[in-house]
């Protein structure tokens, strides 16, 4: 399929039959197109290699309504470093 939009003279120039038959050909072109990418669609299953979004782990699991539950802890538990200088 290699369709060239006509310019606004090529169609100022066509009969109205000639426009009737191109809005046929161009129906028929989205209909073969529709028909290809719903095959295609098929073919692709998303898994972890091919999906920019994270797939959910069924043993992590994250409280997303608590954000303290999903900041990290860590360090010797002395605080924060402003405090661990003041205490010297």
């Amino acid at each position: 399929m290699n369709l060239q939009c006509p310019t606004q003279a090529e169609l100022d120039g066509m009969s109205h039959a000639e426009k009737d038959a191109l809005i046929r050909l161009l129906f028929e072109a989205v209909v073969s197109l529709e028909s290809r990418l719903k095959e295609l669609e098929g073919r692709v299953e998303k898994t972890s290699r091919n999906s920019s979004r994270v797939l959910p782990c069924k043993n992590v699991r994250i409280n997303d309504t608590d954000p303290m539950a999903q900041r990290r802890t860590g360090g010797s538990g002395n605080g924060s470093r402003a405090n661990r200088v003041q205490r010297r």
